[in-house]
């Protein structure tokens, strides 16, 4: 049988983009995994034992959810060992210089340039004062 993302994330990490996404029955498995430190393949019969750290995000108010019904609250506590909040870029505007910069290089590193790409002047000042 062919192994799972989390098996073969053993002594790794998973990270769970947009973990609010999950269905009810996909987020009890995942509990049964975080709970047990267990896998068991599809079609098995024997649990895999698994040391794998879990990483999620989202966008959303999850203890909202939680009372709506959509997320179980067991996963959500089992999630929550360290929350870090990262505002949105529009609150943070001050960071965007550091980021175009970085995503520059980047490209210029990709594209083989001898020259790294800029941004003027001018049209920093643009991005900065968009609404």
């Amino acid at each position: 049988m062919k192994m799972g993302e989390i098996e073969q994330a053993k002594n790794g990490t998973v990270f769970l983009d947009e973990i609010e996404e999950l269905s009810l029955p996909a987020q009890a498995k995942l509990l049964r995994v975080l709970q047990q430190h267990a896998v068991m393949r599809v079609g098995g019969s024997q649990e895999i034992p698994t040391d794998v750290r879990f990483i999620t995000a989202t966008n959303r108010n999850l203890e909202h959810d939680i009372q709506e019904g959509s997320f179980h609250e067991d996963l959500y506590y089992r999630l929550r060992v360290v929350q870090i909040v990262v505002p949105p870029l529009r609150k943070r505007m001050k960071d965007l210089p550091l980021l175009i910069d970085h995503f520059l290089k980047k490209l210029g590193k990709e594209l083989h340039l001898d020259t790294v790409p800029v941004m003027t002047e001018k049209g920093m000042q643009l991005l900065l004062s968009a609404p």
